[in-house]
């Protein structure tokens, strides 16, 4: 039994077309081969504050950026060449006000049924907001960036296991070693010193610490000590992912006190065990 037709069915071919192209809700063009605008609708219109009568029959070229006219000619002619359609090229398109409106093109190549070339259909959406926000991302990415460079402190962070993954100044020989390695392994650590006890213990609990400070040793053989302070890192599900902080490299003279601390106490816990004894 034969199907009865509705409305999309009784509908003209190019009444439908009309209608869909009119009405859509992003940017459309139609594009005579030598890049000439024979249609626009009024949501690209918009978009570049023309009206469709004063940019038709003009090219659309005239309304690119002119940084964008080459890659722009390009990909059209690639489309042409070698396939039917190009999708999701960013590109800068000139209001009539002068503001710039960065718009995603997708790129659709209509040919007569031997193959020649009719005309190209552009959908564009504006992007703008969007490219704002991520170039206000990268500014402000850039700028911690230049921070992290120009602090005297070094930044760092490690995986789950503890094991060091980023360090800010990885082209420092000592920083560099720290990668892939935990705390502990980076110098000898006595098993039973107390105040690395207590570090493991905040590690094990995943909690933030303070001015925890330890001695390192550099490649030349001299020692300096380390304060370092750190959060915990979680992902959106709140699994642990490890920690991130900052490491401070102690003044000489402070080194000094504290490695002149560290012998007296190790003299005197060699006198008790020699007392005990």
């Amino acid at each position: 039994m034969k199907s009865k037709p509705n409305s999309v069915d009784q509908m003209d071919g190019d009444e439908l077309f009309r209608r869909s192209f009119e009405d859509a809700g992003i940017g459309m063009t139609i594009i005579d081969p030598d890049g000439t605008i024979r249609r626009a609708n009024q949501a690209f219109c918009e978009i570049i504050g023309y009206t469709a009568d004063e940019i038709c029959d003009n090219r659309m070229l005239d309304y690119t950026h002119p940084d964008d006219r080459e890659t722009s000619r390009l990909s059209r002619q690639t489309a042409i060449v070698t396939q039917d359609k190009i999708e999701g090229l960013e590109k800068r398109y000139i209001r009539k006000d002068g503001a710039t409106i960065w718009g995603l093109l997708h790129r659709s190549i209509i040919r007569s049924p031997d193959g020649e070339l009719l005309y190209t259909i552009g959908q564009i959406q504006d992007i703008t907001d969007q490219k704002r926000i991520e170039f206000r991302l990268q500014e402000s990415e850039a700028r911690l960036r230049d921070y992290v460079t120009a602090a005297a402190d070094r930044y760092w962070e490690t995986d789950i296991e503890h094991r060091f993954v980023y360090v800010s100044d990885i082209n420092d020989e000592t920083n560099r070693e720290m990668i892939g390695r935990t705390r502990g392994e980076l110098d000898e650590v006595a098993p039973d010193a107390p105040h690395w006890n207590e570090y493991r213990a905040l590690l094990e609990k995943r909690e933030p610490f303070k001015n925890f400070e330890y001695v390192r040793h550099r490649p030349d053989g001299s020692s300096f000590f380390i304060r370092t302070s750190a959060l915990p890192i979680f992902d959106d599900l709140g699994e642990f992912r490890g920690f991130r902080g900052v490491n401070q490299e102690l003044s000489v003279e402070l080194t000094e006190k504290i490695l002149a601390e560290e012998k007296a106490i190790t003299a005197q816990q060699r006198l008790f065990d020699a007392m005990e004894q």
